[in-house]
């Protein structure tokens, strides 16, 4: 009889000799990519990268790493993003192996780029190359006059003192409570920086000083200070990671691992840990995606569609739901949540939810009823609270001189019509009903994480958190990357020899 060893594989083998990873990092990274976008920005996905660099960790016939590094996106703290975070631990992870990494950093960059970076062994850069604005700033622009000189007012009501979303949009500056929040998570996120590249780079405190400054650092300087090991070229990075493996060739052969095929030969496919990437701003119905500003949002169908897909799957053992987003509409959020729990409940499967580089408002809520949270150290996450919002365009109606006539049955039937004001009665209807939304917000938490209502109540109130914060007041599991999520699912499923990702 034929048999097949459940282990067996075979791989396509790089021609003549071993050769370099070549992976080039360069623009927005996300959990999806949006495709194509008619203004620009799109977003590339993170994980084919993840899933590259663990080929190369793996593969022996891949020499080591050599990352070209261009613009990165920028995070909304801080420069440096939870995606950017599970790049550096990814590249970090191949030189745990024993296989040098070098990075090639084609214009120097800000915070991002030299965080991505110092996870290599060495860094390059070309000499007119700069590094700019390594620190951590937070820009707010309010525009409450704007949308006055153009005749539109906003209703409000806020369930949760540190509570700004939409706030910008009719305050003119942010209440103590706020400016503590913004104030904080400046200081943590440039406690992260500070750490990380101190620790990968052993910077002096005389280097600390002059790059943490937030100016123009030149390539001269950076080398000076230690911040990078050479002054060079794409083929100067080849040289030195030549210099640094047994390549054999001088420079390094490099080839894109994404143009490299692995396969396994066995009977049967091998227990699986499905990923379901829920992405962008919650809405009720199907996910979308702008093609004009690759904007992208989460439609509860949707989610739940494919959460019931991956749990009916025969070989799935357990599900990592993958969070990015910073919240939407409660009721939609609550339909996942739900679906979440239906899945643990009824059909056993663990649900370990990776939060991305945001899990905030209805994308915490989405995550109460996972088996387990896990977070990026700067995951924004938190913000337990509520908010609803309307356009009031009264004035502007009466600055073109158009006339509104109504005719109507029950006091309240127009009072979300965007053509005139609430009445005080409206908005105390408003705000209860934002309220009891928050009590179940609240709820939610409480139960999900298995805490007290006092202390969710300690945490909530809109306020933010970064996710390794969030661990330390309950919010969370434990601090790690979708790797470690996947890992953490399958132990809870019991999968404890191969298993694989959907």
């Amino acid at each position: 009889s034929l048999q097949t060893h459940p282990d067996a594989f075979r791989r396509e083998s790089f021609p003549v000799m071993k050769r370099f990873a070549e992976v080039r990092l360069d623009g927005t990274y996300g959990d999806q990519a949006s495709g194509f976008v008619l203004l620009g920005g799109s977003v590339k996905s993170v994980h084919r990268v993840l899933q590259n660099l663990d080929k190369a960790r793996s593969d022996t016939d891949v020499s080591g790493v050599i990352v070209r590094i261009g613009h990165l996106g920028d995070a909304f703290i801080g420069g440096v993003s939870a995606v950017h975070q599970e790049l550096f631990r990814a590249l970090l992870a191949v030189r745990e192996s024993g296989k040098p990494v070098v990075a090639f950093l084609e214009e120097g960059g800000g915070p991002a780029e030299l965080y991505v970076a110092s996870a290599a062994d060495r860094i390059i850069m070309p000499r007119l190359a700069r590094f700019q604005g390594i620190g951590v700033s937070v820009e707010i622009l309010r525009m409450k006059d704007a949308f006055a000189d153009l005749g539109i007012d906003w209703d409000a009501v806020t369930a949760g003192q540190y509570k700004s979303t939409f706030h910008t949009w009719f305050t003119d500056e942010a209440t103590p409570a706020q400016k503590e929040e913004l104030e904080t998570l400046v200081t943590t996120a440039a406690a992260e920086l500070d750490s990380t590249l101190t620790g990968a780079r052993g910077l002096s405190a005389e280097a600390r000083t002059r790059l943490f400054s937030g100016g123009l650092v030149t390539a001269d300087e950076a080398l000076a200070l230690g911040v990078i090991d050479r002054i060079g070229w794409y083929e100067d990075a080849r040289r030195v990671a030549a210099e640094l493996s047994d390549a054999g060739t001088d420079p390094a052969r490099t080839r894109r691992l994404d143009r490299r095929r692995y396969w396994r030969e066995r009977w049967t496919p091998p227990p699986a840990v499905a990923i379901v990437l829920a992405t962008g701003g919650i809405t009720s119905g199907e996910s979308r995606v702008n093609r004009l500003t690759g904007g992208r949002t989460m439609g509860a169908d949707t989610v739940v569609r494919a959460l019931r897909s991956a749990a009916a799957a025969a070989d799935v053992r357990a599900i990592v739901l993958r969070v990015d987003s910073g919240g939407g509409s409660a009721l939609a959020s609550d339909q996942i949540r739900a679906e979440v729990d239906r899945i643990r409940e009824r059909q056993g499967l663990p649900v370990v939810v990776s939060m991305g580089d945001a899990a905030a408002s209805g994308g915490y809520w989405i995550a109460t009823s996972a088996d387990a949270i896990m977070a990026n150290p700067l995951t924004i996450t938190g913000s337990i609270g509520v908010v609803s919002i309307k356009p009031v365009f009264e004035r502007l109606l009466e600055k073109r001189h158009v006339h509104r006539e109504v005719y109507r049955q029950g006091a309240m039937t127009d009072m979300f019509s965007p053509w005139r004001p609430m009445t005080d009665e409206e908005k105390e209807a408003l705000d209860r009903d934002v309220m009891a939304t928050y009590d179940i917000f609240l709820d939610e938490v409480a139960a999900g994480r298995h805490m007290s209502r006092a202390d969710v109540e300690a945490v909530a109130g809109g306020r933010i958190w970064f996710g390794r914060e969030a661990v330390e007041k309950g919010l969370g599991d434990r601090v790690g990357s979708i790797e470690d999520a996947v890992v953490e699912a399958a132990a809870r499923a019991g999968v404890t020899d191969t298993y694989r990702t959907l």
